[in-house]
């Protein structure tokens, strides 16, 4: 078993609008990938997909900010694109979508608010805090994108496994990173960011133990467009 342990969201783009001297509103665009059973690094090129969010921040003052905001991303994993034999012969692949709400604390180690006067024109900055997301994997059968939580594809809810339950879809974690802030005037600021979520479930592509006997299952559930069976 490989832990799923990391969602990783990096926006690249911050542009931020202060409308006082104390709040911020602002709009991202990046993109997003996760590390797991499927996607075994973060650095695979072919695993990241576009991200969008917005957000609202309050400058308690020029170091520290508390930061409100929604994001949506993609993340999606083929074992065909991997030059592992294994997974090769699994042949899994997933897709899903990432829904977050996060309340996060930054650090700025320079003095820096956009509205303000008085502020640095470029900082580096740290954050962290806690966040709520939304997930829900797919698999390709045939032509169309099933649903895999319903299906309890690793035996949930089965009498050869009575002790798994189905996952939930909607999981807490835990969002931190760093990166650079640049004040272009005093109404707008760009941020090149990248961030990491520590996650709490292994399921985020639908992969964590070991399989059932499919012979419990209709074959329908488990044959995959490949021809290879889980």
């Amino acid at each position: 078993m490989r832990k799923t342990y990391l969602a990783l969201l990096v926006f690249i783009l911050f542009i931020n609008q202060g409308f006082a001297q104390s709040s911020e509103l602002g709009l991202l665009l990046g993109v997003s990938s996760y590390k797991g059973e499927i996607n075994r690094s973060l650095y695979n090129p072919r695993a990241y997909n576009l991200a969008a969010g917005i957000f609202f921040k309050r400058c308690m003052n020029s170091h520290w900010s508390l930061r409100l905001g929604a994001n949506y991303g993609k993340i999606d994993g083929d074992d065909a694109g991997s030059d592992d034999a294994f997974q090769q012969f699994r042949n899994l692949q997933f897709k899903s979508t990432i829904l977050e709400a996060h309340a996060m604390f930054e650090f700025n180690f320079f003095q820096f608010q956009t509205a303000s006067e008085n502020s640095s024109r470029a900082t580096p900055f740290l954050y962290g805090g806690f966040g709520v997301y939304r997930f829900n994997p797919k698999g390709l059968l045939g032509d169309d994108w099933v649903k895999l939580q319903p299906l309890g594809t690793e035996g949930q809810g089965t009498s050869q496994f009575p002790d798994r339950k189905k996952y939930k879809r909607t999981q807490l974690c835990i969002p931190f990173g760093g990166g650079f802030k640049f004040k272009l005037s005093n109404r707008f600021s760009l941020t090149v960011e990248s961030g990491a979520r520590r996650i709490f479930t292994d399921y985020l592509d639908d992969v964590s133990t070991t399989y059932p006997d499919k012979n419990l299952f209709s074959s329908c559930q488990w044959i995959r467009c490949s021809g290879h069976e889980r």
